[in-house]
């Protein structure tokens, strides 16, 4: 076909033979790629693990992060998936999976949860979320049986089984699996208490503490026990029926008795009944 006149595109060498073919091309090829750059800095600048969302203060502590939480969970790459993320150390089929694997967390939100108006980038995401609000959890911990409504969630909660507490507190050494949850720990020691509770004159360190408790002023006991009738306000409280009644496991031995505990809370305040009754003891004599 013979045109009497060629369109160049500014960006590149290439001409076309008319006006709506040279867009697509520019749309396609310079602000895709456009895109693409900007998103690929915001990802760098962000300091956001593509493998748990987890967000830090450099490009550093999220290397530290990767080698340590994401490292050993590493699948060796096979013949199918031998394109690897450097962060989380998921394997794809190509280096286009793996972009849209690092870049899915800035792209656009425009899936709309009806209920709350939360935002979200992805189908399952949404979906996920929205069960929460039924209190539909899915998703059970094979550990400890804990339920998740999001599955990401429960992926992370299943990993924390199996990592060591290497994390102790310079205050109380409290240990801990993850250095996060050991720097939230440290505001239980600080004297500031700013999150007030609206219905009685506690206050607290933390907001989801105060939110936890606000939680116990309701009554609500949502999460019920499939082998019994109990139920409880707090999962947490719910597990840990489980483990203690259902299971047997007493993870804290006492030293002085054969009780046990499931945790270590109760079994330093058991600790302080000996210590009571040997002040006992030594008052009798």
């Amino acid at each position: 076909m013979y045109v009497d006149m060629l369109h160049s595109c500014k960006q590149c060498d290439e001409e076309f033979a008319n006006v709506y073919v040279l867009q697509k091309h520019v749309q396609l090829n310079h602000q895709r790629k456009l895109k693409l750059r900007e998103l690929e800095e915001l990802r760098m600048r962000s300091n956001i693990c593509c493998g748990c969302r987890k967000k830090f203060d450099s490009q550093e502590e999220l290397k530290e992060h990767a080698i340590e939480v994401h490292l050993p969970q590493r699948e060796s790459p096979d013949g199918e998936n031998s394109v690897e993320c450097n962060i989380c150390y998921k394997t794809y089929k190509c280096f286009k999976y793996l972009k849209a694997h690092r870049l899915r967390f800035f792209k656009k939100k425009n899936l709309i949860c009806a209920q709350c108006g939360k935002i979200f980038r992805e189908k399952a995401q949404l979906e996920g979320h929205e069960d929460s609000h039924r209190n539909v959890r899915r998703y059970e911990c094979p550990v400890c049986h804990a339920k998740f409504s999001m599955k990401a969630s429960w992926q992370a909660h299943v990993r924390y089984h199996d990592a060591q507490e290497i994390y102790n507190c310079e205050y109380c050494g409290k240990s801990f699996r993850k250095k996060g949850l050991m720097k939230a720990h440290l505001r239980i020691h600080s004297t500031d208490r700013p999150h007030k509770c609206p219905m009685c004159p506690l206050t607290f360190t933390q907001k989801n503490r105060l939110n936890s408790h606000v939680l116990e002023h309701s009554g609500r006991k949502t999460f019920k026990c499939d082998r019994c009738p109990a139920s409880y306000v707090h999962q947490r409280a719910l597990r840990r029926h489980f483990r203690e009644k259902h299971e047997g496991i007493r993870t804290f031995k006492c030293h002085i008795c054969p009780k046990g505990f499931i945790e270590l809370r109760p079994l330093q305040v058991h600790l302080k009944t000996h210590e009571k009754s040997k002040e006992a003891t030594f008052s009798k004599n």
